[in-house]
């Protein structure tokens, strides 16, 4: 998941695209194929850059360390570039916790592996997990988003867990966000 965190502040490469104030933008993560790898990367690297603070979150702590230290699981031309960028500005932060990052996020991103089950369906499990974190965490309103690949209904699937789950003052929407990655070009699709 990502979050966006905290007051709007341009980069230096990217200044007047947007204002945006309030809470915070997440995504959330596990260990998934190269596309969601990816598309999680990207993603969080490209919001930082347009001046966001951006939590990442992923289940596993030496994933978590890696990707801190700019050890990216993946090669895609400037990824690593904007990754290390933004690190060292504060902007992109990683963390295990969706108690420290949900919070303060106003926008919640679900990106997680989708795979084919045997049976040739779509494998929800990683997608009901990331829901059930983030129901639990959630307070006031928060945006969740489908980033990842899921069939149709799967926000149905996911408004139910969250409302199952979720705190009685906590509200939330859910929302699908799909898009169309080209490898070696995704830093560029992106921007």
């Amino acid at each position: 998941m990502y979050s966006f965190a905290g007051k709007y502040e341009p980069s230096n490469q990217h200044t007047g695209q947007y204002e945006r104030s309030g809470k915070g933008l997440r995504t959330d993560g596990g260990d998934h194929d190269y596309w969601n790898r990816l598309r999680r990367s990207g993603n969080r690297a490209a919001f930082a850059d347009l001046g966001n603070t951006v939590f990442g979150v992923d289940i596993d702590e030496a994933k978590v360390e890696r990707i801190t230290r700019g050890d990216l699981p993946i090669y895609e031309p400037g990824l690593e570039e904007i990754v290390v960028r933004n690190v060292r500005a504060g902007r992109l932060k990683f963390t295990t916790s969706y108690d420290e990052t949900v919070p303060q996020s106003e926008f919640v991103f679900i990106c997680v592996n989708t795979p084919s089950s045997f049976d040739g369906d779509a494998d929800m499990r990683a997608v009901r997990s990331a829901s059930e974190m983030i129901a639990k965490s959630m307070c006031d309103h928060t945006i969740v988003v489908n980033k990842s690949t899921m069939p149709i209904g799967s926000g149905d699937l996911v408004s139910s867990i969250l409302q199952e789950l979720k705190s009685p003052e906590s509200t939330f929407a859910v929302v699908s966000n799909p898009e169309f990655l080209r490898e070696g070009s995704a830093v560029a699709d992106v921007f």
